[in-house]
């Protein structure tokens, strides 16, 4: 009597277990009349997907092919209006309608044209990074020297955008005489098509009076990937072109167009100091011999109240300098106060 029991049981159990899942189940009716069965995983970009009890990974269908949806579990419906509902789902043999129902409504029909988006992936909080650094010399008796340096970087990244800004002055006097004067400035733009992959526009700018440069222009588009980007390291890879302008105070002003080349690393040790690198390539498309290098390398040990000591090197080279008594390669070291926010 008992093993009869037991049985018994074990049966019901098996046919439960089928039952509550088909009651949960989705389905989805295509234009052809197929209809398939499962959960629904999401819409995006135009793309259904439908996960069934038979197929290891979800079922892929277009949306504009579906004609009825109906859905037992709550789902997150994102309108082309902007507005986001919350409900079961169903057509009532309605083709290209669905039903949203909601305990605070009455539901209502809802053209299948007008949802852009099925149970969304949560969107990334706006991230704003940035810092300050300040560093300066000074030095008086057989050699009077001061020499100030100042810089500003930020970011700012949300799901799909990213904008980068970076700026440089630096100024040197010995003896009455200036012996350094530059500035630096980048602005781009990151627009990113997958986690990893994103298009960029991208501008730089440098003056320095002491390489004969009123104003070096480069501008361009390009791709990149983004190998990571977390809070204590990332890691980026970018290719692109670009246009390139060198007004100059004495020398021959020269244009062309040039390829880029770039890196960026960063990375934090458990004790909280930071290495960081960017590294930019130019070689001109029209002569691959003339080309410039421009990397910048920072290392930072954190201090108090944010502040933080700061060891920076900016190396630029230039290949074919405007005069042959010019050195080709510049290279700037700078100690100093760095905060972070």
């Amino acid at each position: 009597m008992k093993s009869l029991i037991m049985v018994g049981m074990l049966l019901l159990v098996m046919m439960v277990g089928p039952l509550s899942r088909l009651a949960s189940a989705a389905s989805v009716t295509l234009a052809n009349g197929d209809r398939v069965t499962g959960d629904i995983v999401s819409l995006q970009e135009g793309k259904l997907l439908v996960q069934t009890a038979y197929a290891e990974k979800p079922l892929e269908f277009a949306w504009q092919d579906v004609a009825l949806l109906e859905s037992a579990t709550a789902l997150k419906v994102v309108l082309d209006s902007g507005e986001i509902l919350q409900g079961k789902v169903s057509s009532d043999d309605a083709p290209g309608q669905v039903r949203i129902e909601r305990p605070e409504m009455a539901a209502g029909k809802i053209p299948l044209e007008t949802v852009t988006a099925i149970n969304p992936p949560e969107k990334k909080p706006v991230r704003l990074k940035g810092s300050i650094s300040l560093a300066g010399t000074y030095q008086t008796g057989n050699t009077d020297k001061s020499g100030l340096s100042f810089s500003l970087d930020g970011v700012r990244k949300d799901q799909s955008h990213r904008f980068t800004l970076g700026l440089l002055y630096n100024y040197a006097k010995e003896d009455d005489t200036i012996s350094a004067r530059s500035s630096f400035g980048r602005l781009k733009y990151d627009y990113f098509f997958t986690e990893h992959v994103y298009g960029y526009l991208n501008i730089e700018m440098l003056y320095d009076k002491f390489r004969d440069l009123n104003l070096r222009v480069v501008v361009g588009p390009g791709v990149g990937y983004q190998v990571w980007d977390e809070e204590k390291s990332a890691l980026a890879f970018e290719a692109g072109v670009a246009y390139y302008n060198e007004d100059r105070e004495q020398g021959e002003d020269d244009s062309y167009v040039t390829a880029r080349l770039a890196a960026l690393f960063r990375y934090a040790f458990s004790s909280g100091l930071e290495f960081s690198e960017s590294f930019s390539y130019y070689p001109s498309l029209e002569n691959l011999d003339v080309y410039t290098i421009r990397n910048e390398a920072a290392l930072t040990a954190p201090a108090a109240f944010g502040w933080a000591l700061q060891l920076k090197n900016i190396l630029d080279y230039e290949s074919e300098p405007s005069f042959a008594e010019t050195k080709k390669t510049d290279s700037t070291w700078l100690l100093g106060l760095n905060y972070s926010f």
